[in-house]
Formats: C-alpha cells, sequence, structure tokens
C-alpha cells in the first residue's frame, strides 16, 4: 500500500529513537495513526471502495463459514434424532404387532375350543 514506506519510516525513526519519538511529544502509536489517516486521504475513492469490499467479503466469508459449521451440526443432530425417532417407532410397532398376534391367537384358540365344545 501506498502508506507502507511512511509507516516504515515511523517505525525506523521509534528504532532510532527509543526515547519516545519527535521533538513535538508523538508516541509512536500517534505517529503510526497519522501516518495511517494521511495514506487513507491520500487514497482515490476507488482505492477505498475497493479496500471496503475487500474487508466485506472477508467478513461475509467467515460468516459463511461459521454459519456452515453450524449449519453442518444441525443436520447432523437432525440425522441422528430422525434415526432416533425411527428405532423407536420400529419398536413400538413391533410391539403393538406382536399384542395384536397375540390377540387373534387367543381369539382363534377360543374359537377351537368352543367349535370342539360344541361337537
Amino acid at each position: 500500500p501506498a502508506w507502507a514506506p511512511r509507516a516504515g519510516a515511523a517505525l525506523a525513526q521509534a528504532e532510532a529513537d527509543p526515547g519516545g519519538g519527535d521533538d513535538d511529544g508523538l508516541s509512536l502509536g500517534d505517529e503510526l495513526a497519522s501516518q495511517l489517516r494521511q495514506a487513507l486521504g491520500s487514497m482515490e475513492k476507488e482505492e477505498l471502495r475497493a479496500s471496503d469490499e475487500r474487508v466485506l467479503d472477508s467478513m461475509v466469508d467467515e460468516r459463511k463459514q461459521a454459519f456452515n459449521a453450524v449449519q453442518g451440526d444441525l443436520a447432523d443432530a437432525a440425522s441422528k434424532l430422525q434415526d432416533e425417532l425411527e428405532s423407536r417407532l420400529e419398536a413400538e410397532l413391533t410391539s403393538v404387532k406382536a399384542e395384536a398376534m397375540a390377540k387373534i391367537d387367543a381369539a382363534v384358540d377360543k374359537l377351537r375350543a368352543s367349535a370342539a365344545a360344541a361337537e
């Protein structure tokens, strides 16, 4: 970026003057912030727009990744729940079938006994 050489110069100056900076009392952070403001002020609108677009794209991509992870977890949980429900339903259906067959068998036995007694 256009501001990098100026920021680098500020860092070099801070390293050369470990006492704290310029005679005007600016700290390294203040100097870097000033350099950054100047660099941003001198950037063309198209460059700023492109920079903002890259930042926003990056944020959207991060959110998509987070959403996809959550969506995957929810899909896994839903699948597991579906499997458990199907298993419970199958067990209940098997129980109902067994009970129905037992009642049918009892009714058949009762009819046979009734038919045998009638003879």
